[in-house]
């Protein structure tokens, strides 16, 4: 899926382990275009695959707008 948006919108998506104020793990995702264009964090998640489920949230919304 992560593929399909990069080639077909030119975006891109990255989740990296963040530590909160009480030293408790927690996982951002972030997306970026290629052209500077877009750039969104996200919340801080629990889980490294439910920070990847928002990227491929707002993934799909990018999408939608470009239709």
């Amino acid at each position: 899926a992560f593929r399909f948006f990069r080639e077909k919108y030119n975006v891109s998506h990255y989740v990296s382990q963040d530590w909160d104020s009480e030293k408790n793990l927690g996982y951002d995702g972030q997306i970026e275009s290629l052209d500077g264009e877009i750039n969104i964090n996200t919340e801080t998640f629990a889980t490294y695959e439910e920070a990847e489920i928002e990227c491929l949230k707002q993934l799909i919304k990018i999408a939608k707008q470009k239709l």
